[in-house]
Formats: structure tokens, C-alpha cells, sequence
């Protein structure tokens, strides 16, 4: 049990939040204008507990609805000035079921947008993405990720963590599958160069964390469970060796691209 409570204090320090599943996706034109789709998924076994809780809770009552249109519609300030809802809808995956909104906007240097935003956790002041543009014939991007924490001091009196044991191990795999976060940005026209190490097409990925790769991996799992779950920076960087996973540890990374 103590391991699951560290899984999902690791999860969590990471801004996983309620969602299991997060996928931010950045459509940047070169005049700075574009588009933010959020999708946001939990897992058919969270949603089931949550029926089943609010039917003892409040037996007889209406379902609620899980994934209000309406809070996703609230967001859109909270996501910069001049941001504006364009639309959401319900997506269902094999993982679970979730929504997906999209946003527009016409400056990206307004534009802030926290790790995993969630439109129940909108109004809490944390680190967000802000962003730098340049105009030109070739359109320059800086993406400025969210200040990470420095690590907490380590207590020369606490004592070792033991490996987890293979029971706790087995729950630790099912709790974190198929759970991921990502965070990308797509160019409008041609991508021409980019700092970070991961681009595909016109897509830069800023991170692509897939619990999936980490349960595959039992070493990597215990090095985990070692981890200071307040330290952000040192579960990055265990997640950056691991295959599969695309993390870049840079605060900042560049991306520059022509219209056409």
C-alpha cells in the first residue's frame, strides 16, 4: 500500500491531476494565432467507482453529468487573455471515457497553460507553459516550460525505502496502465528546425510520458518507488532513460517555421 500511495503522489506531482489521461496539442500559425485542444480521459475503473459513489451518496438522484460542457467553457480564460471556447466533445477510448475542448487563440504570447489543465483545478495558482514569438518569413517559437521546484533536502535520518514487493509491484502495473501525458505543438506550414530532441512532421513533442513503457520496466519501477515524490526534476529525468518516453529536460525549446 505504501508504494501505491507513492504511484500516485508521483502521479500527481507530475499535474495528472483526476485525469488519467492528458494530451495537449498546441496548433500554432506563423502570425501567432491558433488553436488548443485539451483531452482529458479517466479510466472505466475510476468512472465506475464514481457512479457507485454518488449512487450511495445520492440514491434515487439523476446521474451527473461526468464531463460538463460548461466547465470546459470556463476554462477558456483561465488559459490566457483573448482565448475563447470554440467547442468540446465526448471522446471514448479503450482506456476509459473523457472530453475533448478546443480553444482558440490570436496572440500565443498570451497564452499559459498549466501541465495538465483540468477545468476543476482551473482557478489553483500553479507553474504553467507560457510562450515567445517571433513574426517573420520564417516564424520562431519558444516554448518556457513550467518552473520546476528545486528537490527537496534530503533527511540523512529517514530510513531506506525498501523495494517494493512483488504484490506491491503487480498493483503498482495495474494502477499506472495506460495511463499518459503529453504535451505537443503542431506548425502550421513547414517545420524548419527545433531544440527539442523530439519532432515528427510538423509536430514538436515537449513531453510524451506513457506510464505503459514505465510498468514494463520493474527496475525503473523500484527507482521510482525510491524517488522523493515532492522531487519533480529527479522523476523527469528517471523518465527520460526510459524507451519509449519522450521528455525534454531543456526549460526552454525553440521551434521555427515558414507559413507555406
Amino acid at each position: 500500500m505504501r508504494t501505491m500511495l507513492l504511484a500516485f503522489v508521483a502521479v500527481a506531482a507530475l499535474g495528472m491531476s483526476g485525469c488519467l489521461q492528458s494530451q495537449t496539442l498546441v496548433k500554432i500559425k506563423a502570425d501567432g494565432s491558433g488553436t488548443i485542444e485539451l483531452t482529458r480521459v479517466m479510466s472505466k475503473e475510476m468512472l465506475e467507482q464514481m457512479k457507485q459513489m454518488e449512487k450511495e451518496m445520492n440514491p434515487g438522484a439523476a446521474p451527473k453529468e461526468l464531463f460538463p460542457k460548461a466547465e470546459a467553457e470556463a476554462m477558456a480564460p483561465k488559459l490566457g487573455d483573448g482565448v475563447t471556447f470554440v467547442s468540446a466533445e465526448p471522446v471514448k477510448n479503450e482506456f476509459g471515457e473523457g472530453l475533448k475542448a478546443i480553444y482558440a487563440f490570436t496572440d500565443i504570447t498570451k497564452v499559459q497553460i498549466s501541465e495538465t489543465p483540468d477545468p476543476k483545478h482551473a482557478d489553483k495558482a500553479e507553474p504553467k507553459y507560457s510562450f515567445k514569438f517571433e513574426k517573420g518569413e520564417t516564424a520562431k517559437l519558444t516554448v518556457i516550460a513550467p518552473p520546476k521546484p528545486a528537490a527537496p533536502a534530503a533527511d540523512p535520518a529517514a530510513p531506506k525505502k525498501e523495494d517494493p514487493k512483488p504484490e506491491e509491484l503487480a498493483m503498482m502495473k495495474a494502477t499506472l496502465k495506460g495511463m499518459r501525458m503529453s504535451f505537443v505543438v503542431e506548425v502550421e506550414g513547414k517545420l524548419v528546425k527545433t531544440s527539442s530532441a523530439h519532432s515528427e512532421g510538423n509536430q514538436v513533442t515537449y513531453m510524451d510520458i506513457d506510464f505503459g513503457a514505465l510498468i514494463e520496466d520493474e527496475a525503473q519501477l523500484k527507482k521510482l518507488n525510491a524517488i522523493n515524490p515532492e522531487d519533480k526534476a529527479a522523476m523527469m529525468a528517471l523518465f527520460k532513460d526510459i524507451k519509449g518516453m519522450k521528455v525534454n529536460m531543456d526549460p526552454e525549446i525553440t521551434i521555427e517555421f515558414t507559413g507555406k
